[in-house]
């Protein structure tokens, strides 16, 4: 890769006579395995991420496909920030075939991504609010 506005290429072999570029690339290489750490726990925890097969063609489907990433990041730290109450609330009570019908509702791949999400989430909030006060 070359070096741009928005990539820095680790240094090659001749670069890394400086000590500076040895750091850097240590650094960066650091933050690579984070970065694939945190993509890894987001894969096992959407099995819709795993199996992402989303053929980019065209900008909208761009804007689709981050547009889900994003969803599962963001319900990925709710559950996060919510895990005992979420354990509490939900998981406990609902039944084996309640349990699947979600999985299926997560991981459906439709361009109601965000809607699907807004309206399981929404109960949830309100429950969660209600239980807190």
């Amino acid at each position: 890769y070359t070096s741009d506005w928005f990539m820095l290429p680790a240094y090659k072999r001749k670069e890394l006579i400086d000590h500076q570029n040895v750091n850097f690339n240590y650094h960066l290489s650091q933050s690579q395995v984070r970065i694939e750490h945190a993509i890894g726990i987001l894969k096992v925890r959407f099995s819709s991420l795993r199996e992402l097969q989303t053929q980019i063609r065209n900008h909208k489907e761009m804007k689709d496909t981050i547009k889900w990433i994003i969803s599962c990041v963001i319900l990925h730290k709710l559950l996060e920030d919510l895990r005992a109450q979420w354990n509490e609330l939900y998981v406990k009570k609902m039944s084996l075939i309640q349990l699947r019908w979600l999985r299926t509702k997560l991981t459906t791949q439709t361009m109601g991504y965000v809607a699907s999400y807004t309206q399981l989430l929404v109960p949830i909030l309100n429950n969660l609010h209600d239980s807190c006060h």
